[in-house]
């Protein structure tokens, strides 16, 4: 599997809390997937808005989520 989670379980059982972020569209999360993201040609000024712009939704979603997760009460961030 992708996510590894052996690595998670091993995480945990030290202690440790696991985050491994899955962004939108990717595996079975929801949303639109990459390549429909960006229809634009490989090259094209429109291919890099349109990357640049899903690359921007992708970093928020990942520190939103890290944020969550930092806000639990069982979790210890220092």
């Amino acid at each position: 599997d992708k996510a590894m989670p052996s690595r998670a379980e091993l995480l945990m059982a030290w202690g440790y809390a696991a985050f491994f972020p899955h962004r939108r569209g990717y595996g079975e999360s929801e949303g639109v997937s990459l390549p429909d993201a960006i229809p634009a040609p490989l090259g094209t000024s429109a291919h890099d808005e349109q990357l640049t712009r899903r690359m921007t939704e992708e970093c928020r979603d990942v520190l939103a989520a890290l944020a969550y997760v930092r806000s639990r009460p069982e979790i210890d961030s220092e």
